[in-house]
């Protein structure tokens, strides 16, 4: 897997995130990671989002969007996640990171979380 480093900006802190993709046949695997030392980790709710740019355009087209569910505690464990049945063998992808602060995905905090590669 390869990584990006980014953060996730709270009210009371900027914890560091890691955002690690890999890639099978047909998925997309994607692992955040937070830094065991934070004083503030992150405790709340993700959001995936891949956007895919093919060969030789620069254009972004959305992929797919998918709610992640509730990340405990980003300094203690990680948080999986897999978009299956991708395909655009060639395109250039990105997978963007989004942080809730509740349930129902809202209360968005900035995030300059992302990771970029080649399928």
């Amino acid at each position: 897997m390869a990584c990006s480093a980014g953060s996730v900006t709270t009210g009371v802190a900027k914890p560091k995130i890691s955002v690690c993709v890999g890639t099978t046949t047909n998925d997309v695997n994607v692992t955040l990671e937070g830094e065991t030392t934070e004083s503030w980790p992150f405790s709340g709710y993700v959001r995936f989002r891949l956007k895919r740019s093919p060969k030789d355009k620069e254009v972004w087209y959305d992929v797919a969007t998918k709610d992640g569910g509730k990340w405990e505690n980003s300094a203690k464990g990680k948080k999986n996640f897999t978009f299956s049945n991708i395909g655009y063998k060639g395109d250039t992808m990105v997978v963007y990171v989004d942080f809730y602060a509740n349930s129902n995905y809202t209360g968005k905090f900035t995030s300059d979380a992302s990771h970029m590669f080649i399928r």
